[in-house]
């Protein structure tokens, strides 16, 4: 699911208004915005093969007829709104037939899978502080791609 700005807000507003005065809510985003680190990050985590995966699970789940073979994993960057785009590429002319619908994939075409916003701590702290929230404590991995955020509601 993509979550443009107002609905992280919303995400955490709705989230500490449902937690007592004491409680500390953990959120994580994504923070990487080198377009090079980001494409390397996804295909050399393994991020591809789960995502082509994902086709033969709907294969045995939905009675789709997907062949993972003719399609081929890509990232885009998209610098202008920090996002990146996860897609499905068909390498051939076909068609699908997925929960009872044909749908046909001409070659080239694209099956977005994943269109993530990359976040500065700065950022999404303002975020958090437009609903009354305040980042209290940040947590990175080895590589600052993920931060995990320790996120309280701002005392009056």
């Amino acid at each position: 699911m993509r979550f443009v700005c107002s609905d992280v807000g919303l995400i955490v507003k709705n989230a500490l208004e449902s937690l007592g005065d004491d409680c500390v809510l953990l959120m994580s985003f994504d923070t990487n915005q080198d377009p090079k680190t980001t494409s390397d990050q996804y295909t050399k985590t393994g991020f591809s093969d789960l995502v082509l995966n994902a086709l033969s699970v709907m294969n045995k789940q939905l009675q789709a007829n997907f062949d993972p073979d003719a399609f081929m994993y890509e990232c885009h960057w998209h610098g202008e709104d920090k996002r990146v785009d996860h897609c499905l590429v068909a390498q051939s002319k076909q068609t699908v037939t997925l929960d009872g619908r044909t749908y046909l994939f001409e070659k080239n075409e694209p099956l977005r899978v994943y269109y993530g916003k990359k976040r500065t701590v700065e950022d999404f702290s303002k975020i958090v502080r437009s609903v009354g929230g305040v980042v209290k404590r940040t947590f990175f991995d080895e590589q600052k791609f993920m931060c995990l955020a320790w996120i309280e509601k701002t005392r009056l």
